[in-house]
């Protein structure tokens, strides 16, 4: 986690899983802006984005083809930050339990 911090920017937004839900449930940022995914539960998570080649009913763990993706389990306490230099709506979920799910809009 040191190694995280030390290669963080910062952030404008962050969203934190607790317990089944990621809160908020839907992020409103400014194109560029950046958000912290922190996992502040007690099990393990996998932010990833639902796309085509990431859907629900086939998540796509061993790829990191799509747009933000924490390309592994982040363990309880461990963060990532994704960077959205452009504007729309992106759905993610929790690759590991993909009924969770969360939305970023950049505008």
């Amino acid at each position: 986690m040191i190694r995280q911090l030390q290669e963080s920017h910062g952030f404008q937004a962050l969203v934190a899983y607790a317990d089944n839900s990621f809160q908020p449930a839907t992020t409103t940022i400014k194109q560029g802006q950046t958000i912290r995914f922190t996992n502040d539960s007690s099990q393990t998570i996998w932010v990833a984005q639902i796309t085509t080649l990431n859907t629900p009913g086939n998540p796509n763990r061993a790829s990191c083809d799509v747009p933000f993706n924490s390309c592994h389990a982040l363990k309880p306490g461990d963060f990532v930050e994704f960077t959205f230099p452009m504007k729309g709506t992106f759905h993610y979920m929790d690759n590991l339990d993909t009924a969770i799910r969360g939305v970023v809009v950049v505008n």
